[in-house]
Parts: C-alpha cells; sequence; structure tokens
C-alpha cells in the first residue's frame, strides 16, 4: 500500500515537475522570441538609415562634383568676368548696359472708386 501511494505521489510530483518546467520554457521562450524580434525591427531600421546616408552622399557627391566645374571656370579670366558680369551688372569700358524694367502693377480703379461713395452713405456699408 506505502508502495502504491509512494507511486502515486511520485508521478504526482513528476507531472507537477513537468509542468513547471514547462511554463518556464514557454516564459523564456516567449522573451528569446521578443528580443529576436526587437534585433529584427533594429536591423530593418539600421537599413532605412544607411539608405538615407547614402542618398545624402550620392546628393553631397554631385554638388561636389558642381563645385569642382565652378571652382575650374572661375580659374580662367573668361569665368571671373561672366561671374561679375552677372551678379554686379558690371561691363567694361565703352560698352552700354539695358536694364529692362517691368511695368508696375495697376490696381483696378474702379474698386477705388466704390470704397470712396460706399463710406460716405449710411447704407452703403
Amino acid at each position: 500500500m506505502r508502495s502504491l501511494r509512494q507511486k502515486r505521489y511520485s508521478a504526482m510530483r513528476r507531472t507537477f515537475g513537468l509542468r513547471v518546467l514547462s511554463v518556464f520554457l514557454l516564459v523564456v521562450l516567449f522573451f528569446m522570441v521578443r528580443s529576436g524580434i526587437n534585433v529584427y525591427k533594429k536591423e530593418i531600421e539600421t537599413q532605412e538609415n544607411r539608405n538615407m546616408a547614402e542618398l545624402e552622399f550620392a546628393e553631397l557627391e554631385g554638388r561636389k562634383t558642381e563645385l569642382q566645374k565652378e571652382v575650374i571656370k572661375l580659374k580662367t579670366d573668361r569665368g571671373v568676368e561672366e561671374e561679375l558680369r552677372s551678379q554686379f551688372e558690371i561691363g567694361h569700358e565703352g560698352e552700354s548696359m539695358l536694364v529692362i524694367v517691368d511695368r508696375p502693377v495697376v490696381e483696378d480703379l474702379k474698386e477705388e472708386e466704390e470704397v470712396w461713395w460706399k463710406t460716405m452713405l449710411p447704407w452703403g456699408r
């Protein structure tokens, strides 16, 4: 009888121990999966940042090329003269310069006429 009781008790202990072990392993598995997901999210973010950095680098390389062309152009006398003419509107002696000025915008006089008589008459307000 005692032997049967001991077998039952040991079987219950074993079953309880397996359940506790299973719960513990599930908790460990949960944290491992969660950590893996976090690493995956960080990897995606890093890839996006890398792509943005590469695009910015390509833009800066293009700007560098443009600036190098501008420097080469400004090293010549013709380039310097062209830049001075475009920025400061200057010319050589004997050259004349023609400046075109836009016509000023004329506002509608009709609207102004309506305003003065509306302020004079009480029903026009």
